[in-house]
């Protein structure tokens, strides 16, 4: 299995995030929130999109979060169904986020939104 996170595997354009955060559905935990939408066509790969808000911290804060959420969908992007654009939010969290806290939570609301194709 391929870990690059690819040009493909990315969401880019600003239409692409309005239509997964008005038309997807929202779950969160501990702080993260996620909006999934799934595509009618089902045969693209998933897609990440992150939109970490100024209010979240400074902007070393913000940069480490969107490394280790990138990280953690490069690492398991093969457990997730295809078809289906994500993207990623956070409020302001207790404490330095690290991967070993991090990827838990990811996986849990990726299980919360039935994306994972072996839950």
């Amino acid at each position: 299995m391929n870990h690059r996170f690819r040009w493909h595997e990315r969401l880019h354009r600003e239409a692409d995030f309005t239509r997964v955060i008005r038309q997807g559905r929202r779950v969160s935990a501990s702080g993260l929130i996620l909006w999934t939408h799934r595509l009618p066509e089902g045969e693209t790969p998933p897609r990440l999109g992150l939109a970490i808000p100024k209010r979240y911290g400074r902007a070393v804060d913000r940069n480490r979060l969107k490394r280790l959420l990138r990280e953690v969908f490069r690492l398991n992007k093969d457990k997730l169904l295809p078809g289906v654009d994500m993207v990623f939010s956070a409020l302001p969290m207790s404490g330095k986020p690290r991967y070993q806290t991090i990827e838990p939570l990811v996986l849990a609301l990726w299980s919360k939104s039935k994306l994972l194709s072996n839950p």
